[in-house]
């Protein structure tokens, strides 16, 4: 075959031309024999099974770069030879946890769920892919449809008295309720799912719901029963000499002991977190521990560093497709650019955030947001655009019952009134605001505010709002 006669018939047009002239009969025997060539040159790899939590047990093989081809030879075979319908099957749901590998989110949700709704899936199986595809299109960003999976994966577990996944469904729900602020809610999942764990002896997933418990817990104030229970958890990690959940805990831990004021411990335990989750090649776990130790440079002040840790989170965020992570970097890199001075850049970076929370349908976020753009107007001196948008994000707060946004948000907005001329309104506003923040927020935060009032009224030559 000369180079023109081959260049042609590599053209699309003229390939899928001369496939739709071969009878359908003929087509299946020839994706068959493709099927039967590949196997050959790459081997036939086992089937994906599932531990007893339900976690995928993936081991890559050979087969699985070509695993979408594989797979539609076989779909096309199937009419030929009913056996190939399970190769199909076999190489979809390769397929997709490779995909979720590489993170390719949205690809691997719908190749699970593709693998879910196939006619030879089992029951059991399907019930499992199902409730990976929701946590998978959760973490993309795509909370509406992730919620209906994981509502049908926990019911047909429920059903079908699948308790280890049962315990799954309502672990993924509560998280989803965690993220949506919606705390004794996720309690209450957690708690169902710890029960179920315990009897079913799966120590490693009892100390990970232990370690669930504990951030709701302490997003509520509960600081000394979250800290019991991380212990417990990093007991069981250790107990069992599992690195990468002992990884996470300890980031979780160290960021108790920066919301509790213990601030050395606190980046101790967040180091020592991140290097674990670096050695497990968790990079989901690491972009997160990167924002979270960003946050503690940002507290304390060191900004240039805060700046290039959370500049590293946001590079991973996007890397894993973290969306949710990606706002929440997005929005800290704001902070940092306006602690420093570079208020332009930090409106920016919250107008980026702002965007990301409201496709995501992140209420919670979208509402933190308002409130830190909110923060860039007053520094930029539009204090009548800046007053607007913490109206909104102190309504949104408080329907939300989020007392730390709602405290932050009012304290902030009685420094905006206070800065428009507006003394009492904003005598008013600090009255509200201070002992949600109090109860909510740590204490050099809580004096980092006070520190930001007293300065803000010494400038506008007015009396402390306290007084």
């Amino acid at each position: 075959m000369d180079a023109e006669t081959a260049y042609l018939f590599r053209h699309a047009l003229l390939r899928d031309a001369a496939y739709q002239l071969q009878l359908p009969g003929e087509r299946a025997r020839l994706h068959a024999l493709a099927l039967d060539l590949l196997e050959g040159l790459l081997g036939v790899p086992p089937r994906l099974e599932f531990d007893a939590s339900g976690e995928p047990e993936f081991r890559p093989h050979p087969c699985d770069p070509h695993a979408l081809d594989l797979a539609a030879h076989a779909a096309a075979a199937s009419s030929l030879d009913a056996a190939a319908a399970s190769r199909e099957l076999l190489y979809v749901e390769r397929a997709s946890y490779r995909m979720l590998k590489a993170h390719d989110l949205a690809q691997a949700a719908s190749l699970m769920q593709r693998a879910a709704a196939h006619p030879l899936q089992p029951a059991s199986r399907r019930v499992l892919l199902l409730l990976s595809a929701g946590r998978t299109l959760h973490v993309g960003g795509r909370g509406a449809e992730a919620q209906a999976l994981l509502r049908e994966g926990t019911e047909q577990a429920r059903a079908l008295g699948l308790d280890a996944a049962l315990a799954r469904g309502l672990t993924f729900q509560g998280i989803v309720l965690h993220e949506a602020n919606r705390l004794e809610e996720a309690l209450q999942h957690y708690e169902q799912a710890l029960t179920l764990r315990r009897a079913l002896g799966d120590r490693r997933m009892e100390g990970a719901l232990l370690d669930n418990i504990s951030a709701s817990q302490a997003r509520q104030g509960k600081a000394a029963q979250a800290e019991e229970n991380l212990r417990r958890a990093l007991e069981i990690f250790g107990e069992l000499g599992d690195e990468h959940f002992t990884g996470g805990a300890m980031v979780n831990y160290g960021l108790l002991l920066m919301r509790t004021a213990r601030q050395q411990e606190a980046r101790d335990m967040l180091e020592q977190g991140l290097a674990r989750l670096r050695s497990t090649g968790d990079r989901r776990g690491e972009g997160m521990a990167l924002s979270i130790l960003g946050g503690w440079h940002l507290n304390q002040g060191r900004h240039a560093d805060a700046l290039a840790l959370s500049r590293q989170a946001l590079e991973v965020h996007r890397q894993v497709g973290n969306r949710r992570s990606e706002a929440k970097a997005l929005g800290t890199l704001g902070v940092v650019l306006r602690r420093s001075g570079a208020a332009a850049a930090a409106e920016q970076h919250q107008r980026a955030a702002l965007a990301l929370y409201e496709d995501l349908e992140d209420r919670t976020g979208y509402a933190l947001a308002l409130s830190n753009l909110a923060q860039v107007l007053v520094d930029l001196g539009r204090l009548d655009e800046a007053a607007a948008l913490f109206e909104r994000a102190i309504e949104m707060q408080h329907a939300l019952r989020y007392g730390f946004g709602e405290g932050m948000a009012l304290c902030d907005y009685a420094l905006c009134l206070t800065a428009q001329g507006q003394i009492e309104q904003a005598k008013e506003a600090w009255r509200r605001g201070v002992p949600l923040l109090a109860a909510h927020a740590s204490p050099p935060e809580v004096q980092r505010v006070k520190a930001a009032m007293l300065a803000v009224c010494a400038r506008a030559q007015v009396p402390s709002l306290e007084s």
